[in-house]
């Protein structure tokens, strides 16, 4: 068979802002009925991870950012926790602050929208890169912003993955093109994607990137100078991790202080894995159903691998091709990655579960899906560009196609026949699904048989190879408009809006537990509990001591207090705020309440479980002994102690305490302990030095000497300041360094 000569399609001259500008206006298309800036709809299911969690951190981190605060304690939800230390903060990530200056809506929605768009756009770049055709690279960008592995994440509205994810292509762009022209910028921009996924928010991606790209590096080293290429990708990881370096170590301060300091047991590693039925969504994308009739196993948008039939049919053809870079590398990863997602129904899992570094610290292995995604689409696009150069390679794939779709048309078949005769009755389970399953699998079998003909026809008319191109994109196009979910924010607000009218009616330093919600974040109360992983260590082995579970699952827990005892006065519960409606309704408890700090002259020293353990017992009184876990290194005296003591606010991360004692004793501030919170003695105070101990297992005690004390009680993690200036002059050099690279570039560009 004779190569057909080029012709204008093949040799087409696509600019880039053209492509830039397909990939806005199809992101405009899905996405502008939600960029009112004046609305109140958000881009999202209603009652899922973005309206109970992600929307209150938004408002609550940047609502102290734009007042010139930065937010290292999060002192309204789990009675005190690290916040710029749990990553999903992401304070300094960039395109986040747009938060300072949007109304919150209006924010959350356009930043889903950019990200869809720079999605699209960063692959585009990378397979262009790659050699490929620019119809393929704009076909592959569409893969990926449409996909199902990314646009499927904005369903539950889980921001930090979508911010995430669509740096993954920026450092594959690096790496390429670093194999081929070893020019310092590829460098720059390979340590820019890295310090931006360390920054987005969601530290599992970058992991799980790191050793994607780290392997994928050693697997496609050049054949000369690898020592250079491989020395030059470590360079990428190690400045992203340094301009990151605020955000690693503080994150691993906070997580070294969580339930997240240990190896998770596997049960919770292997939750929101990859169900192996969902391998099916590659030929049938819809077989189990939209996002909101969803039968199939696990999380709608959890091992998602929706490419569409045609980008999945133009993959198998890209197997099938000649030598291809990196081809083998591609279809190997993607094979093991799925093996891998699966969960622990397959020895992969375990093996990677026991003895992968760092693989066991984190949950829901299907988030390699965007990495077999990835794979998909170099795949598809090696595909494609085989029918760019070649329209007689079309006409080879025609007789697959054709039985594919007499199979296709039959399986349709079969389904509305369980469906119309005896679906329940054969089917007791899934039968009502059958009608379903027939509508999608007649669906593919309309675009096999489209696929069929453009395969028939492209030979004799290249031209058509565009509407081959077009087909590919509209698919997971039509995938994304069905995906989109949205709620009125007004409708949580009302929530939020209910915490604060309740402060309003009944005053006081309390707190409340509001569901499992993070409504508490958005007002100015405070919560027993919230939504969020990262719950502090002593702080969930308490809670877990009062509802008598088990510690490592604490964090799992979505109505997690079911056992209210007097051990909550502790933590200064006062009202449950229960669901009713719209609304919330409070109910108020009749223990004794904990006052914000107190002083107690008696005190016993015991282990730190046994504090705990003992602290959570019905009949524990708070007010006769605290339960230390050290020596306070003061002198009990048989006097009658006689103090005073007020505690200022003076931001999230710092308080103002004037006591007044006339014997040694123990200061109790009931908010969680954490080793970041150091005391410092202020003007008037006859001690001066002091230190933070856990108190009651999970408290903060400060032993004080008797006489007027004035200290200073601030959360700084030593490793946080530390990080700080890492990141400070990292980031200085990056920026001289592109400084003096970027004219060059510009040139060459001219």
């Amino acid at each position: 068979m004779k190569p057909t000569k080029p012709n204008g399609l093949a040799t087409l001259n696509f600019s880039p802002w053209l492509a830039s500008g397909i990939f806005l206006l199809a992101t405009l298309i899905l996405c502008w009925p939600f960029l009112g800036p004046r609305g109140h709809i958000v881009l999202s299911k209603a009652v899922d991870d973005l309206a109970n969690q992600s929307l209150w951190w938004r408002k609550f981190g940047f609502g102290e950012f734009a007042q010139g605060r930065f937010p290292l304690w999060n002192p309204r939800l789990f009675c005190g926790a690290p916040f710029f230390g749990d990553f999903q903060s992401a304070l300094l990530y960039p395109p986040n602050w747009l938060y300072l200056v949007l109304p919150l809506p209006f924010a959350v929605n356009f930043g889903i929208a950019l990200h869809v768009f720079l999605g699209g756009l960063f692959t585009y770049f990378w397979v262009l890169k790659r050699g490929a055709h620019p119809l393929s690279a704009l076909m592959g960008g569409f893969l990926f912003m449409f996909g199902g592995a990314y646009f499927s994440r904005i369903v539950p509205g889980h921001l930090p993955n979508l911010c995430e994810m669509v740096w993954i292509p920026v450092i594959l762009l690096a790496v390429d093109a670093y194999r081929t022209e070893r020019k310092f910028h590829w460098l720059l921009l390979g340590m820019a994607g890295f310090a931006l996924q360390v920054f987005a928010g969601h530290v599992q991606y970058l992991y799980y990137t790191a050793v994607f790209t780290a392997v994928y590096a050693v697997c496609t080293m050049p054949a000369q100078k690898k020592i250079p290429f491989l020395s030059g990708f470590l360079l990428m990881g190690l400045g992203g991790a340094l301009i990151g370096a605020v955000q690693l170590l503080a994150g691993w301060d906070a997580a070294a202080e969580s339930l997240r300091n240990h190896k998770l047991p596997i049960d919770i590693v292997d939750i929101a894995d990859m169900t192996p039925e969902r391998l099916w969504c590659l030929v049938w994308p819809d077989l189990f159903g939209h996002w909101n009739d969803y039968w199939g196993g696990g999380f709608y948008w959890e091992g998602v691998v929706v490419l569409g039939l045609t980008g999945f049919v133009l993959a198998l053809f890209g197997i099938q091709s000649g030598h291809q870079p990196q081809k083998k590398f591609f279809i190997f990863s993607a094979l093991f990655m799925a093996l891998l997602a699966v969960g622990k129904r397959t020895p992969l899992f375990i093996a990677f579960y026991h003895w992968f570094p760092l693989f066991a610290s984190f949950r829901g292995v299907g988030k390699v899906d965007i990495l077999i995604t990835l794979c998909l689409i170099a795949l598809a696009v090696m595909g494609m560009d085989r029918v760019m150069k070649n329209p007689d390679q079309a006409r080879q794939w025609a007789k697959p196609l054709f039985k594919g779709l007499v199979f296709m048309a039959g399986l349709s078949l079969v389904f509305y026949g369980v469906n119309f005769f005896a679906g329940p009755r054969l089917m007791s389970k899934w039968g009502h699904q059958a009608a379903g399953v027939s509508v999608d699998f007649l669906r593919s079998t309309l675009v096999l048989g489209i696929l069929y003909l453009l395969c028939r026809f492209i030979p004799r008319h290249p031209s058509l190879r565009i509407a081959l191109v077009v087909l590919a994109c509209l698919e997971p196009f039509l995938f994304a408009w069905n995906a989109r979910p949205f709620f009125d924010y007004q409708v949580f607000q009302a929530k939020a809006d209910a915490v604060e009218r309740l402060y309003r009616d009944d005053p006081g330093d309390y707190r409340v537990l509001a569901d499992s919600s993070n409504y508490t974040l958005g007002t100015k109360g405070f919560d027993i509990w919230g939504d969020d992983p990262v719950v502090p260590n002593r702080y969930a082995k308490f809670a877990a001591a009062v509802e008598q579970c088990d510690p490592d699952q604490a964090f799992m827990l979505k109505s997690q207090f079911q056992k209210f005892t007097p051990a909550l006065g502790l933590v200064r519960l006062r009202y449950v705020l229960n669901e009713k409606g719209e609304g919330l309704e409070p109910e108020k408890e009749t223990w004794k309440e904990a006052p914000r700090a107190f002083v107690s002259d008696w005190w016993s020293v015991e282990p730190m479980d046994e504090t705990i353990r003992d602290a959570a017992r019905t009949g524990f009184d708070w007010r006769k002994t605290v339960l230390l876990e050290t020596d306070p290194g003061i002198s009990a005296q048989a006097v009658s102690l006689k103090a005073q003591v007020q505690v200022k606010d003076l931001s999230s991360d710092e308080m103002e305490i004037t006591a007044s004692l006339n014997k040694p004793a123990i200061l109790v501030i009931t908010d969680n302990y954490s080793r970041g919170w150091k005391a410092s003695a202020l003007p008037g105070s006859t001690q001066s030095s002091f230190k933070v101990l856990p108190a009651d297992g999970f408290l903060r005690g400060i032993p004080l000497q008797a006489g007027n004390q004035h200290l200073l009680l601030e959360y700084r993690p030593w490793v946080f300041v530390i990080g700080k200036w890492i990141s400070i002059l990292s980031l200085t050099l990056f920026l001289v360094l592109g400084g003096f690279t970027l004219p060059g570039i510009l040139r060459r560009g001219a």
